[in-house]
């Protein structure tokens, strides 16, 4: 009895016709997984992969923000704002925002609410709500930044029927390294 060819076994030559087409094949496969791998674990555990809060909530009321932006240049207020050197044994840094109106003066009595993310975590806020300002413009407070670098905020001033939005980078420097002055000074209103 002859062996029925597609029953029988594979012998020699017929693996080496099929053994080089199968490697390419598991090749393809096995670079497959290993990328989709990887996008996968950049995606949930690097930190840096993380999406800015809210973005897509202010893309949704774009033309309120601009309108908002326009007014807060048209009131002509400046907000410098400059973290401590370090932090507290807690992870508290004090920051320091100066508010002037037009013409130079203190605006006393405004109250903040502020949110800050840094960049290399921003999908972990702080929010807060500091105030009023005193008889210089100043308002100091000490929200958790244990981070040192980049970090983004953004404020609405408040002072009776005035409202500021303050968007800006804020640098909290590493102790004992020099901080960048240009990027804490919003003059004027909102950085376009």
């Amino acid at each position: 009895m002859t062996p029925n060819p597609t029953t029988a076994p594979l012998g020699p030559t017929d693996w080496a016709h099929v053994r080089w087409p199968a490697i390419v094949i598991a090749l393809l496969a096995g670079h497959a997984l290993l990328v989709t791998g990887a996008l996968v674990l950049s995606s949930t555990l690097i930190p840096a992969a993380s999406i800015a809060p809210s973005g897509y909530a202010e893309a949704l009321r774009w033309d309120d923000l601009q309108a908002e932006r326009a007014a807060s240049a048209r009131l002509g207020w400046t907000a410098t704002v400059t973290p401590a050197p370090q932090a507290d044994l807690m992870g508290r840094r004090p920051i320091e925002i100066v508010l002037l109106d037009a013409e130079g003066a203190p605006v006393e009595g405004a109250m903040l609410d502020v949110a800050l993310y840094h960049y290399a975590k921003a999908d972990q806020p702080v929010a807060f709500r500091a105030g009023p300002s005193d008889a210089a413009g100043r308002v100091v407070a000490a929200p958790p930044l244990r981070r040192a670098g980049q970090w983004r905020l953004t404020a609405v001033v408040q002072r009776g029927a005035d409202r500021l939005l303050i968007e800006t980078d804020v640098w909290a420097p590493e102790p004992g390294l020099a901080q960048p002055t240009a990027a804490n000074t919003l003059p004027g209103g909102p950085i376009r």
